[in-house]
């Protein structure tokens, strides 16, 4: 009721409002109010004095923002999961130990032995004259703080009508502290209680995997963290030590020159950085890129370790996924697809990378069938990840028409308040969807190319039709290579080549797929050609509404309407059933009383989907 209130009142006067603005501190983050012992963040962009926007860079960006919001309630669920397992935490106990006392064979380059003597949690520790077992028991009083002490907030996520709020109860803090973090920008930052820091680094940096680092913009008022700068650790009245602020715990993917603020809403999943942390790969600085890590001396250097952890995603991990989807034995699509890209640690922005690989094995599986006999090919059972590029494709498609829908109730909730208003604006884009809009089906492929890159382009990288030994092409992995930049180092990187961001393993593997696709000719990079005529022909097939073999119109609209929570009468979804694709003519179009609601979407640290969990990593 109250999220329903701040959502409503948001485009009045302060002095209108029914439930007051409260001044708590933070840029980011939105408007916040308190209610009932209850604080509302609004998810909304913010503009700084310089005319700059905090996700948007030169212009409002709230899609952004909400996945800022978002993110802080994934890492809460993150973070909770970590305390909770102490088996973990108590491996990361005698792995930090075996570290530091330089026993470890994960890391061996000249780099990575400075890391280990100062610059990744050793804090400039040479040596050590103490066996695992003894570091393990100076750790006890830091797991008696995880165990009993050391806890995260409850957290709520609402989305209603295109706008996204995020509630936490007010907590004890008055009379208390904070020893961990700053709160104030990073003009002083905080590391005065040892217990509290033996604990970050042991669930931060043993168990995620986060790398240690100077946090601060000066020099002389920084401190050595494990995870953000802005994350906040305050000891309470009530004896309990709360972590607060974790929008940004996970480190960021590598932005692109053109779009640097993504660092402050796209994030490595967690599930890959423990897949990072179990196979020995090196940590990962959360402050990366940020103006966070000015008191780094070595923040170039992590930047650029993020650089290569983002390539190694694409090249690695990506051709992994779409390789596994031959292992299916039915075609996943909407939350069970998402869910799926979410426990291998691949973010749903790379379905587009996904979807070219998964081409690019249909099309050597098509050309290794086609020189069978016929009658095999016509007696043989088609795949089913076939249908996966498909599935992925109905996906980006949908989301896209989430962000426009989202965007259209946005405006109309600031202009008319009324729920009849909303359910116009909702029956106005169904039909337009069903009747083929062009405007509105370009706004949704112009959405689909700058979200998801090659999800309609799949077939446009240079090695276009080998396999790695994995049994996938690095395929358009490489498109995110040419354009990287470390904006707080500065430090741009372009067009590097993937022999600098893979293992041997990997390149050789890759080396050989090239071969394959170049006939014989070795390559190490991956090069970009024109878009093939399949791509484009995806594209103008979108735009034109003809559908048939590409998308499947009731899928994406149901899909739609789970994502946005709009809830259609059952004559709507009968007669779309029928209609496969947009038409001038459409068999049905909708009235006003054919949106039975739209209600809020809540999603909270106890209860969440398959999607969004974490859990799984602990069943």
């Amino acid at each position: 009721m109250y999220g329903r209130t701040i959502i409503a009142e948001q485009s009045l006067p302060d002095e209108h409002k029914s439930i007051q603005p409260a001044t708590v501190g933070g840029v980011a983050g939105g408007a916040k109010y308190i209610c009932h012992g209850v604080l509302f963040k609004f998810a909304a962009d913010t503009q700084f004095g310089n005319g700059r926007w905090l996700y948007g860079g030169e212009k409002e960006d709230l899609a952004s923002a909400m996945k800022a919001a978002s993110q802080e309630l994934k890492n809460v669920i993150v973070l909770t999961a970590l305390l909770e397992d102490r088996e973990r935490v108590r491996g990361s106990i005698l792995d930090t130990a075996a570290d530091e006392c330089g026993v470890s064979g994960g890391e061996s380059d000249e780099e990575d032995q400075l890391v280990l003597s100062g610059v990744d949690g050793s804090e400039g520790s040479g040596g050590c004259d103490q066996t695992p077992d003894e570091a393990s028991e100076k750790e006890k009083a830091a797991l008696a703080l995880l165990r009993f002490k050391l806890c995260t907030s409850l957290m709520v996520l609402v989305d209603y009508c295109g706008f996204r709020l995020i509630a936490v109860p007010l907590l004890p803090l008055g009379g208390g502290r904070l020893v961990y973090g700053s709160d104030d920008g990073g003009n002083s930052v905080n590391d005065s209680d040892p217990a509290v820091s033996k604990a970050m680094k042991l669930v931060l940096g043993g168990t995620m995997g986060l790398q240690g680092h100077m946090t601060g913009v000066s020099d002389w008022r920084g401190a050595y963290l494990y995870g953000p700068g802005d994350m906040e650790v305050h000891r309470a009245a009530d004896g309990r030590y709360y972590v607060l602020d974790l929008a940004r715990l996970l480190p960021p993917t590598a932005p692109s020159s053109h779009a640097r603020e993504s660092i402050y809403y796209q994030y490595f999943r967690a599930e890959h950085l423990l897949e990072r942390r179990a196979t020995r790969m090196h940590s990962l600085s959360s402050d990366a890129f940020s103006g966070w890590a000015r008191a780094d001396p070595h923040r170039m250097a992590r930047s650029r370790r993020v650089l290569e952890a983002t390539a190694h995603l694409l090249f690695a991990v990506v051709p992994r996924v779409a390789s596994r989807c031959a292992e299916w034995t039915r075609c996943l699509r909407g939350q069970e697809l998402c869910a799926f890209l979410h426990e291998e640690g691949v973010n749903i922005r790379y379905i587009g990378h996904v979807r070219a690989a998964v081409q690019n094995m249909v099309d050597a599986d098509r050309e290794q069938e086609s020189k069978k006999k016929r009658d095999q090919w016509q007696q043989r059972k088609v795949p089913v990840f076939y249908q996966c590029a498909g599935e992925l494709l109905n996906e980006g498609v949908a989301r896209a028409l989430k962000d426009i829908v989202n965007a259209r109730m946005r405006v109309a909730f600031k202009s008319a308040h009324t729920a009849s208003h909303i359910r116009h604006v909702v029956v106005k884009f169904v039909n337009e969807l069903l009747k083929g809009d062009r405007a509105l089906l370009e706004r949704t492929a112009a959405l689909v190319h700058s979200k998801y890159p090659f999800l309609l382009d799949g077939r446009c990288m240079h090695a276009g039709g080998g396999t790695t030994e994995g049994g996938a092409a690095p395929t358009a992995a490489a498109a995110n290579e040419a354009s990287y930049s470390a904006d707080s180092a500065n430090v741009v990187y372009e067009s590097r080549s993937p022999s600098q961001y893979m293992s041997q393993g990997e390149l050789s593997a890759y080396g050989k797929q090239q071969a394959v696709a170049t006939g014989g000719e070795s390559r190490d990079d991956a090069t970009l050609s024109e878009p093939s005529s399949d791509a484009v022909s995806e594209s103008a097939r979108l735009v034109a509404g003809d559908w048939k073999g590409l998308l499947h119109l009731p899928s994406v609209l149901a899909r739609v309407c789970e994502l946005t929570s709009i809830e259609l009468q059952p004559r709507v979804w009968s007669g779309i059933a029928k209609q496969r694709q947009p038409m001038a003519l459409p068999l049905l179009l909708l009235i006003t009383p054919d949106v039975v609601d739209i209600s809020p979407r809540a999603r909270h640290t106890n209860v969440m989907d398959g999607v969004e969990s974490f859990l799984h990593l602990y069943a």
